[in-house]
């Protein structure tokens, strides 16, 4: 009945296989259904039924299904009764699924893996972007910096560019950048500087604070520890130091004396006009051990101070850490560029001051010697014009007739001696005075200048004393005419200004290379702030038009320039109250001193005959 019952309702139901059995614990047949029979075809025995079944219930529990000879079963046991259901699919069954689940699920495979296709490409756009854009702003980036730092450059603006240690292309390039940025801000610092030193060294033309302004701006820019200008002097052919510098000293600066032809790189750029720099002083075979001493030189730039028309002298600047560089050469030269400039207009402007005030000055003294010369013609000849007019309009008798004649002639030889030494300056500014040497005996010349100038002292009542050597007066070669000119403007000038009753010393003393020859008064004497200037033309003492002494000024300068044509020299010594001395030199020279000499020599008669026969002065 319950086998009954089953395959009826079996029977009703839909079972999925086309092999379906029921057996008992030992795996013989309880119910088949006549689907079953069917399904199990001519060529299934039941002995195969009976061997698939029995390794099916071997297996149980374990592998829910099994495939054997083409087909795929599967065995459900019932514990409380030892049955085992077995269902399953034949081959041929098998086969009708699979082709029918090919059919279905191929419009489907497709359509997923269209779908499939569509998502990975679409990933792979987004991931094709991403990437992109992240490579692109890797790369656009680091350039958007270069040229943000390139406009910065361009602006003269300093900039710190970033990534210049990388590897790549854009490292180098930033680093380029960079090192373009640093120089850039170099040279915008030095026109900045440049800028200030010429507009504050254009407003001056004091020489020390133009030399003060340049050597700071070097020294800030520069970093150098010392900073100093080397001025050519031409009269010595030195580069000497010239005060104030970048941390100099005046006691230092004026220590510095290079001459230009010694070895020294200062004198080989002042020579070659071109910078010169050396990191390395103590090996470099320009270096100046003096140099090197007095600063303590390690390494040094050297630029030339050069104008159009010459070369100034040369700047340096001592000792920088770490050395000096290409920035720092080029700072230098245009440093010495300028400041070459403003010590040229310093230099101009004070030649246009001294020049203007030489103008000024030689304008003042031709107003005084217009003045001078006014009084000294006008003195003498307003004495012979009232000598003659008394002689034409009366009768004199003969000691006034006598006297008037000495009046007239000692005026006649004022004016000529005032005319000469007027012609002797004009002369002697175009260099067309030269000497007559002579073999004479000086104390003859000086007693013949002494008797020229006796009647004006006579007449103020002053003595005139001559003290010769005491050792024997060679005689020697000079101008008897030119020196006792000379004697003649010195007596005149002691006379004039010495008291009534005073007196006038002639002393003549020895030395071994030369003669002193000095004339002293006791007259109201010079003051001190005047002595240097007494030898100048034109210059008095007293220059006022009411001054007390007569004279144009020019006695004292001839003199100087007579005696310094002889080759010896003119000072005066003089307390102001108590009266002044001038003093001369004449050289004896070799010959002078041979006791054979070649030029015949006059005996002093002889020599005063031939005095007699030229000019007379006084």
């Amino acid at each position: 009945d319950v086998s009954r019952m089953v395959a009826d309702a079996l029977e009703q139901g839909e079972i999925p296989g086309d092999i379906w059995l029921l057996t008992n614990s030992v795996g013989q047949p309880l119910i088949t259904p006549p689907r079953g029979k069917a399904a199990g075809s001519a060529d299934t025995s039941t002995e195969m039924q009976r061997r698939q079944v029995s390794q099916l219930l071997r297996k149980l529990p374990g592998s829910p299904a099994d495939r054997e000879g083409g087909n795929r079963l599967a065995a459900a046991r019932v514990e409380k009764t030892g049955w085992v259901f077995v269902e399953g699919l034949s081959s041929a069954a098998l086969a009708r699924l699979e082709s029918a689940a090919r059919l279905a699920s191929e419009p489907q495979n497709y359509a997923r893996l269209r779908r499939d296709v569509l998502l990975l490409f679409g990933y792979l756009v987004a991931a094709v972007l991403g990437a992109v854009l992240l490579v692109s702003r890797r790369i656009t980036e680091p350039v958007h910096e270069l040229l943000r730092a390139a406009e910065a450059i361009g602006d003269g603006r300093a900039v710190h560019v970033k990534g210049t240690k990388a590897p790549d292309e854009l490292g180098r390039l930033a680093a380029a950048l960079d090192r373009m940025g640093r120089r850039v801000a170099r040279r915008v610092e030095t026109l900045r500087r440049l800028h200030h030193l010429s507009r504050a060294g254009f407003r001056t033309t004091d020489l020390k604070e133009i030399l003060a302004r340049s050597s700071e701006g070097i020294g800030a820019f520069t970093r150098a520890e010392t900073v100093i200008f080397l001025l050519h002097d031409p009269n010595t052919n030195r580069l000497e130091g010239a005060w104030p510098g970048w941390n100099v000293s005046d006691e230092l600066a004026a220590q510095v004396k290079v001459p230009v032809d010694a070895r020294s790189m200062a004198g080989a750029v002042f020579k070659s006009g071109e910078v010169y720099c050396s990191n390395d002083v103590e090996h470099d075979p320009y270096s100046s051990p003096e140099l090197r001493k007095l600063f303590g030189t390690v390494n040094a730039i050297f630029a030339p101070l050069k104008t159009e028309s010459e070369t100034l002298g040369v700047v340096a600047a001592i000792n920088r850490p770490g050395g000096f560089g290409r920035e720092e050469i080029d700072a230098m030269t245009s440093f010495a560029d300028v400041a070459s400039l403003l010590l040229k207009n310093a230099r101009l402007y004070a030649t246009l001051t001294g020049t203007v005030e030489e103008l000024r000055r030689a304008s003042r003294l031709k107003d005084h010697f217009l003045q001078n010369v006014n009084h000294e013609l006008r003195t003498p000849l307003t004495a012979i014009v009232g000598w003659t007019d008394l002689f034409t309009e009366e009768k004199v008798d003969e000691k006034t007739l006598t006297r008037g004649l000495a009046q007239i002639r000692q005026s006649a030889r004022v004016l000529l001696a005032l005319i000469d030494d007027l012609l002797d300056l004009a002369r002697m500014d175009r260099g067309s005075l030269a000497l007559d040497r002579k073999a004479l005996h000086l104390p003859d010349v000086i007693q013949r200048s002494i008797d020229t100038v006796r009647m004006m002292a006579e007449g103020r009542s002053v003595s005139i004393i001559f003290v010769p050597a005491t050792s024997p007066i060679a005689q020697i070669r000079a101008d008897p005419l030119r020196l006792q000119q000379v004697l003649w403007n010195l007596l005149v000038n002691a006379i004039k200004f010495s008291r009534r009753h005073g007196r006038v010393v002639v002393r003549v003393e020895r030395e071994v290379e030369r003669y002193l020859i000095s004339v002293e008064d006791d007259g109201i004497g010079i003051p001190t702030n005047e002595l240097p200037h007494v030898f100048e033309r034109f210059r008095q003492v007293d220059g006022s038009p009411t001054r007390q002494h007569a004279g144009m000024g020019i006695g004292l300068a001839l003199a100087r320039s007579l005696v310094e044509l002889h080759g010896g020299t003119i000072w005066a010594d003089s307390v102001v109250g108590k009266g002044s001395r001038f003093t001369f030199t004449l050289p004896i020279r070799t010959g002078d001193r041979r006791s054979g000499e070649q030029e015949p020599i006059r005996a002093p008669e002889e020599a005063a005959a031939a005095a007699a026969d030229g000019q007379l002065i006084g």
